[in-house]
């Protein structure tokens, strides 16, 4: 049908204007549900909704002059998000409209994606693991989908080395649901960040819960102990994982993982983190140095522009980070140096808590060195 310049259609039919808009307004009443909806029948408050659009969790469109929401994001962040109780009365209220079958909304929420972090262990080798994130519907398909994505990044070593594998997945809330959340899910947070081109919203949200974690929750010495070692072998094992640095990943770095440091150096707690690795030349050492180097504490490595530092330099920068108790790592990248030996004695014999690690990335083994203060 045309009217002046307008055309109206569906599906390549003409059709008047009239039933154009009727149809345009049925779909829209299928997919989509109004602000005023959802903060009348108390889904969600003004508040929660003006920070999931901050977020980019919720996109409005306007009808009608009516400000709306895509029902399945707000199907996924009341099932994330609220009680079990409060979800079922929830995700009733967000059912399509009157004269709309209730299976469509079945439909919609059935279809939404969950985010899964997916472990990978070998049946023989098992201190081996690897891990991989992926968007899907459920647990099954979550699996399907590591095992594709370990083949596209492993080739067939992966496979040649320990064909049988055992992968366990674990959904992943946006909202932390503890501390180690913001360790575990490092890769999840800045793909976020990546997608939202955003480097401040999803960082400054993590700080405030590690902030109130830090404040509010009581740890005695052997708990800070285990915090101390599960973040600084974690951290390092994500990145040296990494398949992208970026500055959405540098910006992580710098503004979340501090908070644990600063902890730390707040609980007297002093660190010293020992890597033996051999690393191609592919920029993973750099990328590894560069990453700590940004979450505030001391990397030394026995390199410089000119080659290997002699390990007096080595021992006299250890003794002087020490001697401010700061946060420190020691790392080898290769067979051309060899000061592990020395520098292990140098750590052990203060009060830090020593780590050595001399497995590969995918190994979760490390060995905390007996202190001889």
């Amino acid at each position: 049908m045309t009217r002046g310049n307008v055309q109206y259609s569906i599906d390549g039919s003409p059709v008047t204007k009239k039933e154009f808009l009727r149809r345009r307004d049925k779909e829209v009443r299928e997919v989509y549900v109004q602000q005023q909806h959802l903060i009348k029948n108390k889904v969600f408050s003004l508040g929660q909704i003006r920070k999931y659009e901050k977020l980019g969790l919720l996109t409005s469109v306007r009808h009608k002059g009516k400000k709306c929401f895509k029902r399945e994001d707000a199907l996924a962040l009341v099932e994330e998000q609220s009680g079990a109780k409060n979800r079922v009365r929830q995700m009733y209220l967000l059912k399509p409209s009157r004269g709309h079958h209730i299976n469509v909304r079945r439909k919609i929420y059935n279809s939404v994606m969950k985010a899964f972090r997916v472990l990978a262990q070998p049946l023989s080798g098992a201190e081996e693991k690897r891990e991989y994130f992926v968007d899907a519907e459920d647990e099954e398909t979550a699996k399907k989908l590591a095992y594709d994505k370990m083949l596209a990044r492993e080739g067939d070593d992966a496979l040649l080395d320990s064909p049988a594998q055992i992968f366990t997945a674990d959904e992943i809330t946006f909202n932390p649901r503890k501390i180690s959340d913001l360790i575990d899910n490092i890769e999840y947070y800045v793909t976020k960040m990546r997608k939202m081109e955003d480097m401040d919203v999803i960082p400054e949200m993590l700080k405030q819960y590690a902030q109130n974690y830090f404040r509010d929750v009581p740890l005695d010495e052997e708990a800070v102990r285990a915090l101390a070692l599960f973040t600084m072998d974690k951290t390092y094992r994500v990145a040296a994982y990494l398949e992208i640095v970026d500055n959405y990943t540098r910006a992580y770095f710098a503004k979340v993982i501090p908070y644990f440091w600063d902890y730390l150096h707040n609980k007297g707690l002093g660190v010293f983190y020992i890597v033996d690795n051999t690393f191609r030349n592919d920029g993973r050492f750099e990328a590894i140095t560069e990453l700590f180097s940004l979450t505030g504490i001391t990397v030394i490595a026995p390199y410089d522009e000119e080659g290997v530092l002699e390990y007096g330099i080595v021992e006299s920068r250890i003794k002087e980070q020490m001697a401010e108790r700061k946060i420190t790592m020691y790392i080898e990248k290769d067979s051309s140096v060899n000061y592990l030996e020395q520098v292990k004695g140098l750590a052990t014999k203060s009060d830090y808590l020593c780590i050595f690690r001399s497995k590969a990335s995918a190994s979760h083994l490390v060995e905390v060195l007996k202190n001889h203060s």
